[in-house]
């Protein structure tokens, strides 16, 4: 089962050498985080390798090794003792997503003991704190001159979500902002009929901020509108006479020509 680190030492994974003498050597290779940088998306880990001596054991032709350590070995007697034979340190690239699990491995050999063994064991690091990741807004009783928008958390990225809120604007630059209101669901008033309006939503946290992708609302009107000479106009104050549309009213035609009626 993998370790989940912290800042504290733990055991990662472990291996028994025994003897017929009834001496054993345990190794073990232990790990804790030692630092992490949300800038470079990286964990550095210390590692070290220990040894237990049950009995008495030693022999020439030694040689250690680790994650994180250039090892050592030699050619004369080591005696195994209760002691930290190697320390490292290694720095681990986390996925985009903030999360990161990995192996840890080390090894022994004894030539006049006659082993050989690697081991490993499987961690997993805590997460690095990203930005939120949003729904898309859902828009629901839209009404002539109102609309409710929502939207929900997929991923908090790793933190808690500090605050949200909904922009309502007035163009699709989102440049010309009507009103900002806090939450992830609110109803927003007092729009005008005949017209688009455009929103977004916006989770925040430690890390950043994370926004809906923009949504067109299009609220309807009390008046059936057409789409004439290239803009939207109000169908009942038009008419179309010898092929030409002309507002209804306030013109009057005066000598087959028409002008302002006031």
């Amino acid at each position: 089962m993998a370790v989940t680190l912290n800042y504290s030492w733990q055991n990662v994974a472990g291996h028994d050498v025994s003897f017929g003498s009834g001496a054993k050597i345990s190794f073990w290779i232990d790990a804790k985080l030692n630092s992490q940088n949300s800038t470079t998306n990286k964990s550095v880990v210390d590692t070290r390798l220990t040894t237990t001596i049950y009995g008495q054991a030693s022999g020439s032709g030694y040689s250690f090794w680790l994650t994180g350590s250039n090892g050592t070995s030699g050619s004369t007697v080591w005696t195994y003792e209760n002691e930290t034979v190697l320390t490292g340190q290694v720095t681990i690239t986390h996925n985009a997503d903030g999360r990161k699990s990995s192996t840890l491995s080390g090894g022994a050999s004894n030539s006049y003991l006659g082993f050989n063994f690697n081991f490993s064991g499987d961690i997993v690091l805590p997460r690095i704190p990203k930005a939120p990741t949003t729904s898309s807004l859902s828009s629901t009783n839209l009404t002539r001159n109102s609309v409710d928008l929502s939207f929900t958390v997929i991923d908090n990225g790793g933190a808690n979500i500090t605050s949200a809120s909904i922009s309502l604007y007035e163009d699709s630059n989102l440049t010309q902002l009507k009103e900002t209101k806090n939450g992830m669901s609110s109803t927003f008033g007092g729009l005008k009929s005949n017209r688009s309006y455009w929103a977004i939503g916006t989770a925040i946290n430690s890390a950043g901020s994370g926004n809906t992708p923009k949504l067109q609302i299009d609220l309807e009107g009390s008046i059936i509108r057409i789409f004439l000479d290239g803009e939207w106009k109000d169908a009942l104050l038009y008419v179309k006479s010898q092929d030409e549309w002309k507002e209804l009213m306030p013109y009057i035609k005066v000598n087959d020509e028409w002008k302002d009626g006031i």
